[in-house]
């Protein structure tokens, strides 16, 4: 009888360990960032180091989609790189004055946005603007006093969601019958001896 208790307490003992296993290894919920890309069309006033097959592009990336109907929000992305074919400026070399407001359609595709990036310690910028009346656009890189700019010809966005890896089940059942099989192996019984 008392090596049935034990029996049962060392199965009872192994499903807790499985199971806490099994729970240790179970796939989290996913998180899907979302990259947002900015195509400029190429600058149209040019002078320096610029000429006109530059143009401004970029990308931002956030943990979610943009709600629909956004109206002016101040936004602050996980990361951003914008390049005007002179200058990249990027989060990590950014200043604190980035600054970067959009405006939603119904359907949360940015609509009308300003957003600037100086690069530190220079006084150079990129900066793009369109307003949803269409009476403002441009797309502006400047370094030192050399500028370039494309007016009234915005540029366009996409939305591409970014799918982070699941665990796979296959692996996660592997493990927990892995620890299965340590945890069972089998051991030489012990019979009684005779009285």
């Amino acid at each position: 009888m008392k090596r049935a208790v034990t029996i049962g307490k060392n199965l009872i003992g192994l499903a807790g360990a499985s199971f806490a296993m099994l729970l240790a290894a179970s796939p989290r919920p996913a998180r899907a960032d979302v990259v947002y890309t900015y195509t400029g069309n190429d600058f149209t006033s040019v002078s320096g180091s610029y000429n006109t097959t530059d143009s401004l592009d970029g990308s931002m990336t956030f943990t979610t989609a943009l709600a629909s109907d956004l109206d002016d929000a101040e936004l602050y992305p996980t990361s951003f790189t914008f390049s005007d074919g002179v200058q990249t400026i990027t989060n990590s070399t950014a200043t604190n004055s980035v600054y970067i407001e959009v405006s939603t359609d119904a359907a949360g595709i940015i609509d009308s946005w300003y957003m600037y990036f100086p690069n530190p310690g220079s006084g150079n910028y990129i900066e793009t603007i369109a307003n949803s009346q269409g009476s403002l656009t441009e797309d502006v890189g400047s370094t030192s006093s050399v500028v370039a700019y494309d007016e009234n010809n915005p540029g366009t966005w996409t939305e591409s969601p970014v799918a982070a890896p699941e665990p796979s089940s296959l692996a996660i059942i592997a493990v927990g019958m892995s620890v299965l099989g340590l945890f069972c192996r089998r051991r030489p019984n012990r019979l009684p001896e005779p009285m």
